[in-house]
């Protein structure tokens, strides 16, 4: 059922198949019908617990992978179909497929960005073939709407303050969560409040003293070069 808070945009124009020979990618189909990306929607097929799940998001976005990962259909990962299993459920290859006409058994997720386009350019689900004209309900079915891309610059700010602004980072710690894994390979194990042992959770930190050198070299430096902080 589409998102009640997603406005779906009404048809203006009436769908078409037209030939696009070779052009597979969202620049290339772009250039060659002379539409702004923004006005494309591309289709990922991906491995699901029960089967292929099509994502589609907005032609000039690109898919969070973690977010994804959290969908009830897929196993805690984004994997992408293999050729021979995109071929296998829809008749078609990677590059020419899109959410008009796909088999009732595979699951729509639509981004919330894809969502609200009209008379947008899909894969046509044949080879060398795309859609024009394409809408929601009307012509491609909609299983969920989901926030699935990643965020761009402008993009409205979580909190409604203010749009969002991205720059370059560097990452001078970490955190790995190992779990049960090792605790339980050297039968580590702990006793709890009623006197039974219990399997210690382990974690392991780490600083990159490196990079932590790097990264005061990179804010704190003049013409002549290093100033190293206190």
């Amino acid at each position: 059922v589409p998102d009640a808070s997603v406005s779906i945009i009404q048809p203006g124009a009436t769908m078409m198949r037209v030939d696009t020979p070779v052009q597979k990618t969202i620049a290339e189909v772009s250039a060659f019908l002379a539409i702004a990306p923004a006005q494309c929607v591309k289709t990922l097929l991906v491995k699901g617990r029960d089967g292929l799940v099509a994502l589609c998001l907005r032609g000039d976005h690109e898919l969070n992978e973690v977010k994804a990962g959290k969908l009830a259909e897929l196993p805690d990962e984004v994997v992408l179909a293999s050729e021979a299993e995109i071929l296998a459920a829809t008749g078609a290859r990677p590059g020419f497929i899109g959410p008009a006409g796909l088999p009732a058994v595979i699951p729509v997720i639509v981004d919330r960005s894809a969502a609200v386009l009209a008379d947008f350019v899909c894969g046509g689900n044949a080879d060398g073939t795309h859609h024009t004209g394409a809408n929601w309900e009307r012509d491609a079915r909609i299983t969920r709407i989901e926030d699935i891309r990643q965020v761009v610059e402008g993009d409205p700010s979580p909190d409604g303050h203010g749009t969002l602004h991205l720059a370059r980072g560097i990452e001078v710690g970490h955190v790995f969560q190992l779990g049960g894994k090792y605790a339980e390979a050297l039968g580590a194990t702990v006793l709890d409040d009623q006197g039974k042992a219990q399997v210690m959770l382990m974690g392991c930190y780490g600083i990159g003293i490196s990079r932590i050198v790097a990264a005061a070299i990179e804010q704190r430096h003049d013409d002549a070069g290093i100033i190293w902080p206190e």
